[in-house]
Order: structure tokens, then C-alpha cells, then sequence
């Protein structure tokens, strides 16, 4: 959907504040470049948290937008894993397109919550860790979804071929450090305000990720850059 506006509009107080700034404090190119985009990190990391005051978690854009990209893929026979469910959103979105979806994440706190706000009939939740759950199970998956798990991983693809020959789809999804040149100009000044999460290890350029995804042995059949995230649905080879 386009946006149109008028030609002429009214200057932000906020910039003029800033231009201000600029002009009455000895500040060296660099520095203004430096403090705008730790400004601009800023804000983009509040703005996101808050929105989800403002939507219902399953109404968000972020789970809109990934529903939209998996559903084409998804059949009704499928049974799924969603490895790092946290909340349960994306269990709960995928469990209407499916068989069963079972949601797993070794935080206990997590889990009571996803099992109280999501209910349905082909839906499960279990405490634990995917891959000494799988070990156990006598349930065979068609579908492992990876949503926002890889970045908070040193080891991303010898992580990725423990589940070699357990499922014929990996769905990953990853911040994608290349949603703006703004990235770039933080690289280029070495600043640390890089990270799209305190808790990430690695954050991954498209060329980056895609690397890591053929080294493991996985086929991209579709792939989205959209909402700064990058999204692969991938087969297994």
C-alpha cells in the first residue's frame, strides 16, 4: 500500500532541536553521525517493544507478515516443531494451517504462559530441549520451525545438522542486519550498538545466512527480506 503526501510539510521540531544542537556544540562530522544513529538504534528498539502494546501479539505485523510467508508452504497432513516457541505466537498462528504443531523451549515460564493463552486441539507445549526431546520421540515431523533461534547461537550451522534427516522442511527466520544502509555506516564507525538483541551472538547479513543454510545442507525453496527479517523456507537435500 503507497502512502501520498502533500508536497510541502511542516518542519519536525525534534530535527530543528537537533540541528541546534549541531550548531551551538564543537562536534566533528563524525560525531554527529555517531550520535544519530545511536539515536536511531534507540528509538527503533523502543518503538518495536511498545508496539506490541498496541496489537495483539498474534495481530502484530511481525506474525502477520509471517504467517503470510509460510502458509503457501504448509499443508494439513504436516505435523510441526517449533523449536524456541517462547510465547507460543507462532505455534499457535501455524497450528490452523496443520495436523499438529508441538511448541518446545527450555524456559519454564515461557511455556506456562503459551499453554494458557493458546489452546487448541492439535496444539502441545513442552519444556525442554529440542534435540534430547527428539532423541526420545517416536513422533515423526514434517515441518521444524526456527524463528529468531540462530542468531542466539555461536555454533548456528553445526546446530542446524544435528536435525539432518529428521524433518523435510526447516522454516529459519532471522533479524537481517542488512534491513537498512544504516547498518553499514555503523560497521564502517565500529560502533557496538549493532546487536538487534542483548542476547544475540551473531547478526547475519542475507549472503551471510544463505551461506550457513547450503553448508548445512538445506535447499532454499523461498525466501523474503521484508520488516527486517529475513525468512527461508528451506528442504532438505
Amino acid at each position: 500500500m503507497n502512502i501520498y503526501f502533500n508536497r510541502t510539510k511542516k518542519s519536525h521540531l525534534f530535527i530543528r532541536l537537533i540541528y541546534k544542537f549541531f550548531s551551538l556544540v564543537p562536534l566533528s562530522k563524525k560525531q554527529k553521525l555517531t550520535i544519530t544513529l545511536n539515536l536511531e538504534w534507540i528509538f527503533n528498539r523502543l518503538s518495536h517493544e511498545y508496539s506490541f502494546n498496541i496489537y495483539k501479539r498474534i495481530n502484530h505485523p511481525q506474525r502477520v507478515a509471517f504467517l503470510k510467508f509460510l502458509s503457501p508452504f504448509l499443508k494439513n497432513n504436516f505435523s510441526v516443531l517449533d523449536l524456541g516457541c517462547n510465547l507460543g505466537d507462532n505455534s499457535f498462528l501455524v497450528s490452523s494451517k496443520v495436523k499438529n504443531v508441538l511448541g518446545i523451549d527450555y524456559d519454564k515460564d515461557s511455556i506456562n504462559i503459551a499453554k494458557k493463552y493458546y489452546k487448541a486441539n492439535n496444539l502441545n507445549f513442552v519444556v525442554g530441549d529440542a534435540i534430547d526431546y527428539l532423541k526420545d520421540c517416536t513422533e515423526n515431523f514434517d515441518v521444524l520451525m526456527l524463528s529468531h533461534i540462530l542468531e542466539h547461537l555461536e555454533e548456528p550451522e553445526k546446530f542446524l545438522n544435528h536435525f539432518s534427516g529428521m524433518f523435510r522442511y526447516i522454516y529459519i527466520e532471522v533479524p537481517d542486519l542488512e534491513n537498512t544502509m544504516l547498518s553499514s555506516y555503523r560497521n564502517k564507525l565500529n560502533l557496538t550498538l549493532q546487536y538487534t538483541d542483548t542476547d544475540h551472538v551473531i547478526e547475519f547479513s542475507r549472503e551471510g545466512i544463505e551461506k550457513i543454510i547450503s553448508n548445512s545442507k538445506l535447499n532454499i525453496l523461498a525466501s523474503e527480506y521484508k520488516f527486517g527479517t529475513l525468512k527461508y523456507w528451506c528442504e532438505l537435500t
